[in-house]
């Protein structure tokens, strides 16, 4: 009895492709609304309104935007009665995940992949971590330095070979660029049970200011967690450097 709103892009990125389509395989009912480029974010607004849909899939920015959108117009909603929002292509840091909480009232799943391999990963709502499909892929977490193995619960880069999804991309051993923990199995008892990988960033995530590594994840849920703050764009310059 669901019905989804698909609110992640639909063009040339994947990721509404995948859902739309996973969504009618599946036979549920479903809104292509796109993103704010597809439907204008203020018509999209109207639609969630007046449809009700009980799932909202889409960015996590996104779907931030569309319910202070949604309050700055006088609606609310957490009156909408959402039983779950569904995140993918995007970091969900910390303070995002709070914030979507706090202003849909409903849980948030967040799901990890990449356009070489697919969904990697689907965290559960209890838990919030991210099970693994080991079934899908073959999953190491090297050393940045000397590319072997990390402990279990190290930190390392993500390194996949997709065992059923790699038709179209046939990588073998593909560095992703991602920073990851393996967790170990997920006190939730879900369906996938196994392996959990803990995200903690990009290889390519990062400033180094005055020799000091910043993350941007860190950044983005410093700013965000300040009162007032919506959106932001940040920048490093050097001392006696022009403002952009």
């Amino acid at each position: 009895d669901d019905l989804f709103f698909n609110a992640f892009p639909i063009n040339v990125h994947p990721v509404g492709h995948v859902y739309a389509q996973a969504l009618a395989r599946l036979g549920h009912r479903q809104v292509w609304a796109g993103s704010g480029l597809n439907t204008p974010s203020e018509q999209q607004v109207e639609m969630l309104g007046a449809l009700r849909p009980s799932v909202l899939l889409g960015m996590p920015s996104y779907c931030i935007h569309l319910a202070q959108l949604m309050a700055e117009r006088g609606g609310d909603p957490r009156a909408l009665g959402l039983r779950l929002v569904i995140c993918c292509a995007e970091a969900l840091t910390g303070e995002k995940r709070r914030q979507l909480k706090a202003l849909w009232g409903a849980p948030v799943a967040d799901a990890f992949g990449m356009s070489e391999g697919g969904h990697l990963t689907s965290s559960c709502t209890a838990a919030e971590r991210h099970h693994l499909f080991a079934d899908l892929f073959h999953v190491e977490v090297l050393d940045e330095a000397t590319l072997r193995p990390v402990p279990p619960g190290q930190r390392g880069m993500l390194v996949v070979t997709p065992l059923y999804t790699g038709q179209a991309t046939p990588f073998v051993r593909w560095v992703t660029g991602d920073l990851v923990s393996l967790g170990g199995p997920c006190p939730c008892g879900g369906p996938y049970g196994g392996e959990t990988l803990v995200l903690s960033g990009r290889t390519s995530g990062f400033w180094k200011v005055r020799g000091v590594n910043l993350n941007h994840n860190e950044v983005e849920d410093a700013l965000l967690g300040l009162a007032g703050v919506r959106d932001f764009l940040a920048f490093a310059r050097r001392d006696g450097d022009r403002d952009p």
